[in-house]
Parts: C-alpha cells; sequence; structure tokens
C-alpha cells in the first residue's frame, strides 16, 4: 500500500505533473453543499484542469453518509465516468469516507484524489486508505481499504471554519499524540490557544505519526488498532447524539468523551498510573466542553458499543493508552467497568 502520497500546497506543480502523467478520461468533483459554495471555486482556481469537470453535490453532515448518497453518486459517476476516470473528493472527512467507498467500487474501482477542507479530514479521515458509509444507524458499518491516488492538504481551505469544527480535528491529532508521539503530545498540551496549533509543521507531525503508524500495519491486523482509541466510546457517543440531540455533537467531541472514558478503564485496569490518568483526562478536559446526557442513556450507549466493528466474539475491543505515546490493543473490560468510566465522565 502507497499510503504516504500526501502533497502540501507548496507541492502543488508536482501533484499537477502526476495528474497530467496519468492521463485520466475525465474528473468528477464530489462535494457537498456546503464545500459547493466556499471551497469548489477555490479548487479549481488551484487545479485548472478540473474547471470542466463534472460535479456531483450531496447534502452536508455525517447523517448523509449512508447507502442512499452512495447509490445518487454511482447514477452520476455513469453519466461521464469509465474505469480511467478520477473522482476529487472535495470536503470534510464524510466526503473523503463516502467518496472513497464509491470510488472503491464503481466499476470495480477507479482513482480518487482526497482534497480535505477541515482538520479532522486533513489529519485522519483523508489518510491512511480507510473509506465507509455508515448503515441502520451506525458509524462506518460499511466500507474498504482502498487508497487514494493522492492527498493533497492546502491550509487556506481551513480560514471558513468555525472554531468548532477546527476543535474536532484537534481531537485526532491529540489523540494519535497520545497513543504514540509524546513529543508531539507535549506540543499540543502546551497551555496555549489550540488554534495557535494549526500549522502546517504540526499538522505534517501528526499525519507522519499516523502514517509510520498505517505503513506498519495497513489493514488494522495489529499495531493500527491503535488508532481506535477514543473511537469504541465515542462512537456510541456521537451515534447517541445523532438519535437523541437536535445539535448532534461532532466527531472529535465523541472522541474526546471516549479518550477520557478508555484512560479511565485503563485506569481500572492498572495499565496506566494515577499520576498518567490524571494528565490526560486534565489536557482533555481543557480542551473540550463537557457533554451533558442523563445517566439512563448507560443502556444506550453499551448497546451501540456491541455492533461496534472492533468486536471480538461479542465482546467489546478497546485500545487504551498504557503511557503518553504508548499504548495497547485488543484489551476486552468487563461492561462494568465500561459503565463506570461513562459514570467517571458524567461525574466530572
Amino acid at each position: 500500500m502507497d499510503v504516504a502520497r500526501i502533497f502540501f500546497h507548496d507541492e502543488i506543480e508536482s501533484l499537477k505533473r502526476e495528474i497530467e502523467d496519468a492521463n485520466f478520461s475525465s474528473y468528477t468533483i464530489l462535494t457537498d453543499d456546503n464545500c459547493e459554495k466556499y471551497c469548489q471555486k477555490e479548487l479549481i482556481n488551484l487545479f485548472s484542469q478540473f474547471g470542466d469537470a463534472q460535479l456531483i453535490v450531496v447534502p452536508a453532515g455525517d447523517k448523509n453518509k449512508n447507502i442512499s448518497n452512495l447509490e445518487f453518486i454511482w447514477n452520476q459517476l455513469l453519466n461521464n465516468a469509465d474505469r480511467h476516470s478520477l473522482l476529487i473528493n472535495l470536503g470534510g472527512g464524510m466526503i473523503s469516507d463516502l467518496g472513497g467507498f464509491a470510488a472503491s467500487t464503481f466499476k470495480r474501482g477507479i482513482s480518487f484524489i482526497n482534497v480535505p477542507t477541515s482538520l479532522l479530514a486533513m489529519v485522519d479521515a483523508s489518510i491512511g486508505g480507510k473509506t465507509a458509509i455508515n448503515f441502520a444507524n451506525f458509524k462506518n458499518q460499511i466500507g474498504s481499504f482502498t487508497d487514494a491516488f493522492a492527498t493533497f492538504i492546502d491550509l487556506n481551505f481551513l480560514k471558513t471554519l468555525p472554531e468548532k469544527e477546527l476543535l474536532s480535528g484537534f481531537s485526532e491529532m491529540l489523540k494519535v499524540a497520545i497513543i504514540s508521539n509524546i513529543d508531539l503530545f507535549n506540543l499540543l498540551s502546551a497551555n496555549e490557544e489550540f488554534s495557535k496549533k494549526i500549522t502546517q509543521d504540526i499538522i505534517k507531525q501528526a499525519i507522519n505519526a499516523k502514517l509510520s503508524i498505517v505503513k506498519s500495519d495497513p489493514k488494522e491486523l495489529g499495531k493500527r488498532k491503535l488508532l481506535n482509541f477514543g473511537h469504541t466510546i465515542g462512537h456510541a457517543f456521537e451515534t447517541y447524539s445523532m438519535q437523541n440531540d437536535a445539535s448532534p455533537i461532532s466527531h472529535g467531541q465523541a472522541v474526546a468523551i471516549g479518550m477520557i472514558c478508555e484512560t479511565q478503564i485503563a485506569l481500572q485496569l492498572s495499565i496506566i498510573s494515577p499520576q498518567e490518568h490524571y494528565i490526560l483526562v486534565d489536557v482533555i478536559k481543557n480542551f473540550f466542553p463537557k457533554y451533558s446526557f442523563t445517566i439512563n442513556a448507560l443502556i444506550s450507549l453499551i448497546s451501540n458499543m456491541k455492533t461496534d466493528k472492533k468486536n471480538v466474539a461479542g465482546k467489546i475491543n478497546f485500545s487504551l493508552p498504557q503511557s503518553v505515546g504508548c499504548g495497547l490493543i485488543d484489551i476486552y473490560p468487563s461492561e462494568n467497568i465500561i459503565q463506570k468510566s461513562i459514570e467517571f465522565y458524567h461525574s466530572l
């Protein structure tokens, strides 16, 4: 797997040459209705060859990463695309997940480029070769491991984003630092506004931290499972919020909740020391607002976790921090321990 084809703005000419050399038969841009408004024109200004591309627009929001929109994209691709076409995924994590899966399956697979427009997509969703749609109200249940032709990262796309969206991506940067890179963690946890840490250099460090794991285990058979830290409980909260809140929490906010709860599970299992537990929980709390929910949600949250795709033989599977910069995979705590971790978060 060639997972490291990441081009930043100052490398755009190299990417343009690679696109030209590939001699694609046609171009199609997939985006959502927000990015169509704010980002499509900028993309064409950067890549003039995309000026005549077919445009496919889907509604924004993770709830639209579904089989209905997947089918819509396939039908639109039938109008213009063949096996030698290129799909350009312009948007956040929802678009790179949905578009990547559509491309990986259309005519048994066509090439695609990710152009992430959110911090979350830049540091996580658009790199590493995972594509997926939500199914039956659960996150990322159907998908594939398929590498993009390339990923193009331009921090200018972040200028239109509200702080809440930047914070969502910052959560994934913290996650990869906690389980693999103490130096990055020290940078991210420094006592200053998180927005001052959204620089190309630090984003590159976060991407490289993820890629170093992905390269060693592309299909998530071992070490790559570390990247699931915060996601078992995080996805359960994200699903719960989508089902119960008028304004659902972001993926990054859900992962932040998951990281606190799962660090607490590590403490209960004596995997992490009380001092390291305090450090991690305190840092995450400092950046992310508390999510309010009733303790009656416990039943729904545990039920959501039981459908997690990482589970083995019906047991809920976790990747947990052992210390800052180091983690363990394939941990199966009891439901009682999981419940206590959620109660811990509720009590903060």
